[in-house]
């Protein structure tokens, strides 16, 4: 439903004692929240769970995917332990996550229809040091996971940020795209395996596992891999 108010009366006095915030944000409400500073420092101290979904505008008035995800992030609190974001083309939130303080309690993130590289993804995960648990379209890349240029791309990224240690763990897969191209899941399921030392679970729909774990085989068989074997091997074990 739509924000009825011109100015933040609907906040005022109870900030502190938010714990669980779903909200529908368009563009009036967007700067509202940034003129009042609504979710800012020390105004929201509570919030465990938040959960921010796209609004659709008057019209004539649209919100592009950076200022929603911008308005999203800022409404994480010290506190914040589960955050949501739906809007139908998600783009950037690893930019817009690394100009927030205050994301080491985040320990579940759900990202619908997201539009990101695995690079980004890998980012993401790298700002959030304490997150566990990872609901989120893969990422793309321009080549297949059995290829001698993505096992290049991997060597990059370790090179890059050497391996990960922390808490990330779980990857649930919301899109795999075409029923006969798992390639993008497969390539953000190994990157997530080799650089993220206690990644141990992907969740994929029913009807893409077969040719999820097809992928995964493939790029174990190709060779490119086999200092990483066992992690990879766990993927087809623990696959859900």
């Amino acid at each position: 439903s739509a924000y009825i108010f011109e100015d933040d009366t609907l906040f005022r006095e109870n900030s502190r004692l938010l714990e669980h915030l779903d909200i529908d944000i368009d563009t009036s409400l967007a700067s509202i929240l940034q003129r009042y500073k609504v979710f800012n420092g020390s105004k929201c101290l509570k919030s465990r769970y938040v959960s921010a979904r796209k609004r659709e505008d008057r019209v004539g008035i649209t919100m592009d995917s950076a200022e929603f995800v911008k308005s999203a992030v800022n409404l994480i609190a010290p506190t914040t332990e589960y955050f949501v974001v739906y809007h139908p083309e998600l783009r950037d939130i690893s930019g817009a996550v690394a100009t927030r303080r205050h994301l080491e309690n985040v320990r579940s993130l759900y990202l619908s229809s997201s539009k990101g590289t695995l690079r980004e993804l890998i980012q993401l995960v790298r700002l959030l040091p304490n997150m566990t648990n990872l609901a989120c379209s893969p990422g793309s890349v321009d080549f297949g996971p059995d290829s001698v240029h993505f096992r290049e791309y991997i060597d990059n990224h370790f090179t890059d940020y050497c391996e990960l240690k922390h808490s990330f763990r779980r990857w649930k897969v919301l899109t795999c795209g075409a029923y006969d191209d798992n390639a993008p899941a497969a390539q953000t399921a190994l990157a997530f395996a080799i650089l993220c030392a206690n990644f141990e679970l992907v969740f994929v729909q029913p009807r893409h596992r077969i040719i999820f774990e097809r992928e995964v085989k493939g790029a174990i068989d190709s060779g490119f891999y086999d200092e990483h074997v066992e992690k990879l091997q766990r993927l087809i074990r623990f696959t859900r």
